[in-house]
């Protein structure tokens, strides 16, 4: 059981990963108090060196200081929370190009020049046309690798 989220901050041309257990379903209220309080947040995690996989990670944020971009994806209980969170870090994060990540981590390690496949198994190709908050971590990646060992 678990909640697992992947947090990744960027500044001054490096980049760090954390890792919590449980605060996937939190992602977005750690972001609404805008770029400083989301960075300490994610600090107080764990640091990692490993990526989250597709499968896994169900919730993640990238807060890249020196491009002032910030992508990120979680689950939503309902479009109207998805179009709320929007609303409020289009206002909490001024001056940034705030993203939905519907790539999931694809998007996170595209931005760091890393490919979109790095957390994905061998023969799952990416996913097309996802648009809705809900179809990130496992479920896309059962709707993606259906059959596959493990997709679904």
């Amino acid at each position: 059981m678990g909640a697992r989220a992947q947090y990744v901050v960027v500044e001054k041309r490096a980049w760090q990963r954390y890792y919590s257990h449980w605060a996937a379903n939190r992602v977005v209220d750690d972001l609404l108090p805008g770029p400083a309080a989301a960075t300490r947040c994610f600090r107080a995690n764990r640091e990692i060196d490993r990526w989250l996989d597709d499968v896994w990670c169900e919730g993640a944020a990238l807060v890249d200081h020196d491009r002032r971009i910030l992508l990120w994806f979680a689950f939503a209980d309902s479009w109207a929370d998805h179009l709320a969170a929007r609303a409020v870090l289009a206002r909490t994060w001024p001056g940034w190009d705030v993203r939905f990540a519907h790539d999931g981590m694809g998007d996170l390690t595209h931005h760091l020049g890393l490919g979109r496949d790095l957390t994905r198994p061998p023969g799952c190709a990416a996913p097309t046309g996802r648009s809705h908050p809900r179809r990130t971590g496992r479920a896309a990646y059962g709707a993606r690798c259906a059959g596959r060992k493990g997709g679904g």
